[in-house]
């Protein structure tokens, strides 16, 4: 997997507020860290604070409130 390929992922990515139930999305502002399995992006929660995503060669994405 891309780089770009991981970012294109990510910004279709949206995850559900376990409190309020909304379903949110990422804005991938940069590619922070890669090896041959994973990319860590900084990103924002729809223009709030910053927040790590981390988007594995499987596919799976883990977000990680900073």
């Amino acid at each position: 997997m891309s780089e770009k390929e991981a970012r294109t992922i990510l910004q279709s990515y949206q995850e559900e507020d376990g409190e309020t139930g909304e379903s949110y999305h990422l804005e991938v502002k940069e590619c922070i860290s890669t090896t041959g399995e994973q990319y860590v992006f900084l990103c924002s929660v729809e223009g709030q604070e910053a927040e790590y995503a981390v988007m594995k060669e499987t596919g799976d994405v883990l977000v990680v409130p900073t």
